[in-house]
């Protein structure tokens, strides 16, 4: 497929993962086979008040996970004088890969009239939640007031002061707010964004990234996602589905059971073509093709389907010869109906080719809000040295049927010289049946390219609209519009009310069109929402998982504390 001035292509790379620091050591983990997980510091999770082997609500049977060493984010905010500031692993991590993948782009920064950010990203910075702890004092004050305990309450005060006042600046914790400091750190200008497709976020950033350069709404793009979200609450939601294993996972082998947690910044940075090659950039890879599907309506929240993915593999390749397709980077998260529905879809869509197959997630674990990304920058760095890393340990097929003629190499698989016009595909797919794939084109250093066309922008009708509900009417919407909520869920509020409110909104809107939606096509009807990353929800589950620290740490000061403490406790609702 012939190349056009307004193909995007990679011009910088840049990570903070697991035992990697940059994009060198990555690919020499990578190489190396080298798995990054081990048991979180208990600093993070302590295992005396989390870890039971048979776990229960707020407990895990793991404490498996993908870490970044804090000493590493210390020294770097030491380096570049940001000690005055909170210390947040969102901000310190991304910032750090931001500026490893701009290292060589200084003239090009400068020359780039809008520079935009946009990152996938699933939570915020879990300073946010602990930052809440410290109107907990509020709480104990009342609580002991006119009573002989009165003395206890600066105690109280001092405990939650030290433990949780590094946090009180809680505007750094946003996500959001993370990509507006390195926007202010890097003294460039432009939009930023972050994007939320469960663990596809990071590919659905790259999809709007690739769709603003090719409208030349932005000459450059800093994109990529970013992870920190290593934490009790983290854990429990997790082994509430029995998603996380005992030992570390082993994606597409009959082994495995489940995924580990990692985390991670990685970034790329994004260029048009015919600007790349103006200012003499080094180009990794052109981005070909990427294209997303809903699994529709699955049986569960957790439950992939193999129509969903195909219908994401196919449309991907619909221009492109794959042929020409060297390796995949599947999702391969571990989860045993996860990888037999990933395998079926990949062996479907590939029957007739021989590939290579991989899942960086044995290396540094399920990155989730940086997943896909770190999923890209493998791909990049194959086809940068023309080999793909080992799965040291792989033994057998999950499924071998669904296999077909997808292979894992357990050592080093050296690929034939790459040539300009070799694909590398890479999948992310989301809890809720979000899919995605992305597709990565080699090209060579005397590529050419033809002048792209302009598309007309098409005019944009507003055919349904409908505003924000009342809290009284969420009930409504199990009585006419079939969404299947068990009235308990919304009673137990084990559902976001802002969730719940999006719901019934867009319902209405639909319902006042005049026409069914049935008329349209299923598969071209998209859903795109605000909503806030710090959802009741993601707050209560926090407070009641991570308030046994408290509990523990009241009663070491006084056990006449021990009941008080376990009364506000039990006050959070249930996960």
């Amino acid at each position: 497929m012939e190349n056009t001035e307004d193909d995007i292509c990679v011009v910088g790379i840049g990570n903070v993962l697991p035992d990697a620091n940059n994009s060198n050591e990555f690919w020499k983990n990578l190489m190396n086979g080298h798995s990054s997980i081990r048991n979180a510091p208990n600093h993070r999770l302590n295992s005396e008040l989390y870890y039971n082997e048979k776990a229960s609500e707020l407990t895990t049977y793991t404490r498996l996970a993908g870490t970044i060493d804090d000493e590493v984010l210390k020294e770097f905010a030491a380096k570049n004088k940001l000690n005055n500031r909170p210390f947040h692993r969102l901000f310190l991590s991304t910032l750090m890969a931001t500026r490893e993948a701009i290292e060589h782009l200084e003239k090009t920064l400068l020359s780039s009239k809008k520079t935009d950010i946009y990152m996938g990203a699933m939570v915020a910075d879990t300073s946010l939640y602990k930052k809440s702890f410290l109107n907990e004092k509020e709480f104990y004050r009342n609580e002991l007031k006119g009573k002989q305990k009165t003395n206890y309450y600066n105690l109280i005060a001092q405990y939650f002061d030290y433990n949780f006042g590094e946090y009180s600046k809680e505007d750094y914790a946003y996500a959001s707010y993370t990509l507006h400091m390195i926007k202010h750190e890097l003294k460039i200008n432009g939009e930023i964004g972050i994007f939320d497709a469960a663990c596809a976020s990071s590919l659905a950033a790259i999809d709007h990234a690739v769709n603003k350069l090719k409208s030349h709404e932005a000459d450059l793009i800093i994109t990529g996602g970013m992870e920190a979200d290593i934490t009790p609450k983290a854990y429990a939601a997790f082994t509430c589905v029995n998603g996380l294993s005992r030992r570390p996972a082993a994606p597409f082998d009959s082994t495995t059971d489940g995924l580990n947690l990692g985390e991670g910044s990685v970034v790329l940075v994004l260029q048009r073509l015919k600007d790349a090659k103006r200012n003499r950039n080094h180009i990794y890879g052109i981005i070909k093709s990427i294209s997303s599907s809903s699994d529709g309506r699955s049986s569960s929240l957790f439950a992939p389907t193999k129509n969903g993915q195909v219908r994401a593999l196919t449309k991907a390749y619909k221009k492109l010869d794959k042929s020409k397709v060297r390796f995949i980077e599947c999702h391969g998260t571990g989860t045993t109906l996860g990888d037999q529905t990933e395998l079926s879809s990949t062996g479907f869509v590939f029957d007739k080719y021989k590939i290579p197959i991989g899942s960086v997630k044995f290396n540094i674990g399920h990155t989730r809000g940086a997943a896909g990304a770190a999923g890209v920058l493998k791909s990049l760095l194959i086809f940068k040295n023309s080999i793909v890393p080992p799965s040291p340990y792989f033994k057998n097929y999950i499924d071998k049927e669904k296999s077909n003629n997808l292979f894992i190499n357990k050592k080093a698989y050296q690929l034939e010289p790459i040539s300009s016009g070799d694909l590398i595909g890479v999948s992310s797919f989301g809890f809720g049946g979000i899919n995605y794939h992305l597709t990565i084109e080699a090209i060579d250093d005397k590529c050419l390219f033809k002048p792209s066309v302009k598309k007309k922008i098409k005019k944009i009708a507003i055919i349904g609209k409908e505003t924000c509900s009342t809290d009284k009417d969420i009930e409504k919407i199990n009585n006419w519009a079939n969404y299947n909520i068990p009235p308990i869920s919304i009673k137990q509020k084990q559902i976001d009310i802002s969730h719940l409110k999006a719901l019934n909104t867009v319902s209405l809107a639909i319902k006042k069109l005049g026409v069914p939606i049935s008329i349209f096509n299923a598969e071209k009807i998209g859903v795109i929402s605000a909503i806030p990353t710090t959802i009741q929800t993601a707050f209560n589950s926090f407070k009641r998982t991570s308030y046994l620290e408290i509990v523990h740490g009241l009663t070491e000061i006084s056990s006449d504390l021990k009941e008080l403490s376990n009364k506000r406790w039990s006050s959070f609702d249930k996960i």
